[in-house]
Order: structure tokens, then C-alpha cells, then sequence
């Protein structure tokens, strides 16, 4: 983006208020929002940097009035933000951090436009985040469980839950990931394939195991064919499952399963505790078949 040293430099009006009608407004948001985009971030990661820069842009202004500008701005601005945050709205210090990182990265954006001579968001320093409670890592009896109970659910979504719950325990990644993932990022021959997966700008190629593979392809010969549609997991309206969606088809398969505190978080703990141990469950639930059936 070309600097913009001449035009008007109120973070009010270029950065989260509008209620002045100065259409520059949406301008500059949206000249972030395509930075952002062309820097390859993640749709989720876009969102949450632009409401994070709406949100200080209006408690800047508040505290320091509509002429308030980009030059202006200080670091003691940025860490009495912070304070507030912690203080007064009792935001947790992933949130204060993340809303950290998303000024940041507008700062750097406005230094890019000519907009600003340095980042004073550099200057704060990031909270200490407490360490999270051990996730539990699940055994082969309780993954056989767990696919179990997938088996016994709604009859017009059993594959794709299935293909869901394969990929997020023998590939690792992320919800965040999973969901955005695309028919393309896909390739599967026989009993072995390649999932690649995209975020913030790198990919990796994760390789598919059998019943990775077994999974997908049952999934794929149900998935609508919706012109345009190139995300891989669809939602029964036809659109883009999103985080929260999986996030609670894996907590609630767990509770059908039996099984307490499992979450999404929990497979991928599950693969990344030792994946070598990680067999194929459901091997084991064809073999539970047959003995019923002999």
C-alpha cells in the first residue's frame, strides 16, 4: 500500500467509528483487511484483528478524544489499554494478548502506509499465561469408543463425523485448521494419502493413514457437490463447518462415549503424546462385528 502521509490521520474515524459519516473510515479498515488478506492469514484471524482494532480504536477515542491520531499514539497508551482490559472488563490474558498482537499488527500495517513512524505496540510486552491443565491423552480403547459412538449418530452425518474425528486424531491438527481445509488439499491412492494443510502464509503435508483414508473417501462420496463450495467439511445447511460446529460434535460424541473431558484439544493431544501408538480403531470395531456376527 502506497503512504498516505497527506491524508487526515484520526484513528476515530480511520479506525473504528463512523459515526461521523468520513468515509475513510472503511477505508483504512479495509485497506488492512486486504494487507491481511494478501499476507495469506487465516479468514479467523482476519476477523478477530479487525474487531480487536475496532474495540481500541473506540476506547482510544474516549479516553483521548475524537482528534485523537496514529501519531500520536504512545506505548503507555497501548499498556493503559491493556490495564483496562484487565482491570475494568477482567479479560483473560490470552484475550489481552490476542488484542495485543491484533494492534500490532495494525500498527505495523499504518507504519507500511505512511500513517505512522513506529509501532509502540512493540513496546508492551506480552501476559504471562498460565500453564493450561494436562489433556488427557486417549488410550486405543477409549479412540474405539469414541468411534463407536459416532457410529450411532445422526444416520445423514455419521461419515462426515467420522472423516472429522479420523483426521483430527491421526494428522494433529488444528480445528482452526481442519475447517478451513479444501477438496484440493487432499490426495488419497489405495491405503495411503496427503492432507495438506495451510496457515498464515506456510503449508505442511501431513501423511493419511488407512483409516484416514477409508474415512475420507466414505465422506467424499456423500458430500454435496454445491457448485463453488471448495471447503472439504460442509455443515448440513451446506456451508463451511465452523470451529464452534466441530468443537461440539467432538464433546458431544465423547459424553455419548462415555468419556469425560475429552475435547477436540484432546485428539490432537492424543496424536501428538505418541502417534506411533495410534492404531487403526477401526479395525477394532470391525472386529467387534465379526465376533458378534460369529
Amino acid at each position: 500500500m502506497s503512504p498516505r502521509r497527506g491524508e487526515k490521520n484520526n484513528l476515530c474515524t480511520e479506525a473504528g467509528d463512523n459515526s461521523s459519516g468520513d468515509s475513510s473510515s472503511g477505508d483504512l479498515l479495509a485497506e488492512f483487511e486486504k494487507h491481511m488478506v494478501e499476507s495469506a492469514l487465516r479468514p479467523a484471524t482476519i476477523a478477530n484483528y479487525l474487531a480487536d482494532v475496532r474495540a481500541f480504536a473506540r476506547w482510544y477515542t474516549e479516553n483521548n478524544g475524537r482528534s485523537s491520531s496514529l501519531a500520536s499514539l504512545s506505548a503507555s497508551d497501548v499498556r493503559a489499554y491493556c490495564l483496562h482490559l484487565q482491570a475494568v472488563e477482567g479479560r483473560a490474558p490470552a484475550t489481552i494478548n490476542r488484542r495485543l498482537q491484533g494492534i500490532r499488527k495494525f500498527c505495523q500495517f499504518a507504519i507500511e502506509a505512511g500513517l505512522m513512524r513506529s509501532n509502540p505496540a512493540t513496546e508492551v510486552d506480552l501476559l504471562q499465561e498460565a500453564d493450561p491443565s494436562p489433556l488427557k491423552a486417549l488410550g486405543p480403547e477409549e479412540i474405539a469408543c469414541l468411534l463407536r459412538a459416532v457410529s450411532g449418530g445422526r444416520p445423514s452425518l455419521i461419515k462426515r463425523d467420522q472423516a472429522i474425528i479420523q483426521v483430527l486424531l491421526n494428522t494433529g491438527i488444528k480445528v482452526g485448521e481442519l475447517v478451513e481445509l479444501c477438496l484440493s488439499d487432499i490426495e488419497i491412492s489405495g491405503d495411503e494419502g496427503i492432507l495438506l494443510v495451510r496457515e498464515d502464509g506456510e503449508s505442511r503435508e501431513i501423511p493419511l493413514n488407512a483409516a484416514t483414508c477409508d474415512a475420507l473417501r466414505e465422506y467424499l462420496s456423500v458430500r454435496p457437490r454445491l457448485p463453488g463450495m471448495e471447503h472439504l467439511f460442509l455443515s448440513q445447511e451446506g456451508r463451511p463447518i465452523s470451529t464452534r460446529s466441530v468443537q461440539r460434535l467432538v464433546s458431544a460424541y465423547a459424553r455419548a462415549a462415555g468419556l469425560e473431558g475429552v475435547s477436540a484439544q484432546a485428539l490432537r493431544r492424543t496424536y501428538m503424546t505418541d502417534s506411533s501408538r495410534l492404531l487403526d480403531c477401526s479395525a477394532i470395531i470391525k472386529s467387534e462385528t465379526s465376533l458378534r456376527i460369529i
